[in-house]
């Protein structure tokens, strides 16, 4: 784990040169932004769980509840485990309509 890792880091990392963050920090992003990396945090980190126990990537995720109806969280999902997602029927056609 990287030392002083707890807290809030965001960076601005358009003109990143490999070295150093410095200058590269925001106070804060746009709330969309903010939410995007909140859900893609919470993932990542069941992911680095789930393979520090020594389980293999997933070959399909079912998706249930809410977030199941929301496309920018699917294809998060899919993103971040390189798996294929599914969900109920009524779920997706409710996604295919919109």
């Amino acid at each position: 784990m990287c030392e002083n890792s707890a807290g809030f880091h965001r960076y601005i990392l358009q003109n990143f040169n490999g070295k150093t963050l410095d200058g590269l920090t925001v106070q804060d992003f746009d709330p969309p932004s903010e939410v995007r990396a909140l859900i893609e945090g919470q993932f990542l980190s069941t992911r680095a769980h789930a393979e520090r126990f020594g389980m293999p990537s997933p070959k399909r995720i079912i998706a249930t509840g809410g977030a199941a109806a929301n496309k920018s969280i699917l294809s998060s999902i899919a993103s971040i485990f390189g798996s294929d997602i599914y969900c109920s029927m009524k779920i997706c056609v409710s996604l295919l309509i919109k």
